[in-house]
């Protein structure tokens, strides 16, 4: 437990995240608490509590994919409809940044600083959308044709292009000057 300094059990909702400088990983723990703990020795870092609506949420679908930017500062948990971003400490430590409403439970992919992410929005229609992540304001959004539910998203930095697999074929978006 936190109080004990013991391991954080691992929630089958969203897989365990490795911090890419190998020293952290991150977990869900009772669909309610965002744990970090040491790779080497599974031992409990810190965690951040999610709240009772998303525990009740990811009881209801649990699904709930997590990525971090390639720096490593920037945690992305996409988790009850929603896409929520967390700045990630030198220790691991994780706090809120931002989050995104009617988001479908795609992985999120973001650049290599974590400043801008690419989600699949539910809207009226299925719409990719370019996140910043420090605001959760969304941009150079791109409506997807009708019956194309999005699988995979990825995003290529060097050629500023978002990559949806979706149930039809593969899209591509070009982002525009601005990200």
């Amino acid at each position: 437990s936190p109080v004990s300094g013991g391991t954080c059990p691992m929630n089958a909702s969203a897989l365990p995240t490795v911090h890419p400088g190998g020293e952290f990983g991150f977990v869900l723990a009772g669909n309610r608490l965002l744990c970090t703990f040491e790779l080497a020795t599974g031992a409990y870092v810190s965690s951040l509590d999610l709240g009772l609506d998303m525990s009740a949420a990811l009881e209801a679908q649990p699904v709930a994919p997590m990525t971090l930017s390639a720096n490593g500062r920037v945690l992305a948990l996409v988790a009850a409809g929603s896409a929520r971003f967390y700045d990630v400490s030198s220790e691991g430590v994780v706090t809120e940044r931002s989050s995104v409403s009617n988001v479908l439970s795609v992985a999120v992919r973001m650049n290599d600083d974590g400043r801008l992410a690419v989600v699949a929005l539910d809207t009226d229609t299925v719409e990719i959308a370019t996140i910043d992540t420090t605001t959760g304001a969304a941009f150079d959004v791109q409506h997807l044709v009708a019956g194309e539910t999005p699988i995979e998203v990825r995003y290529d930095p060097d050629r500023r292009v978002a990559e949806v697999l979706t149930t039809t074929g593969l899209v591509f978006l070009r982002h525009k000057s601005n990200g």
